[in-house]
């Protein structure tokens, strides 16, 4: 038997792992020439088992993103926004002025010219 006429789609998966996103993937190594092999598949099914309950979304980005193996999903910081460093800065009054132990009252400068002072130049 060749490499190319082992099939995928059949084999015994982890309960986490959707057989449909399994035959999607399997698939999409197919149209990109990439069938799996044997081994390929054990190796795969291991790292989905190992990864939970996020196996199914290791399979999504793999079809979605054309990777020819799995991986591991990267942590959401989107929902923890304690650890999201492109978090926004606040906006209530006087954050800044209070992240810089400053004063927090305005001080307004008039800075309108005084009309008397004109001086007028002519060429």
């Amino acid at each position: 038997m060749k490499p190319n006429d082992f099939d995928a789609k059949p084999v015994e998966l982890p309960v986490n792992v959707n057989r449909d996103l399994w035959i999607q993937f399997v698939d999409m190594r197919a149209a990109n020439k990439k069938p799996l092999t044997e081994n390929a598949v054990k190796l795969i099914v291991k790292k989905l088992e190992s990864f939970g309950a996020l196996a199914n979304q290791s399979l999504e980005n793999s079809i979605i993103g054309n990777y020819q193996g799995v991986f591991a999903p990267k942590p959401d910081h989107s929902a923890n926004p304690q650890n999201n460093h492109a978090q926004q800065a606040p906006s209530e009054p006087g954050y800044f002025m209070q992240m810089f132990n400053e004063q927090t009252q305005s001080t307004v400068i008039d800075v309108t010219p005084d009309s008397n002072a004109v001086e007028v130049y002519h060429l």
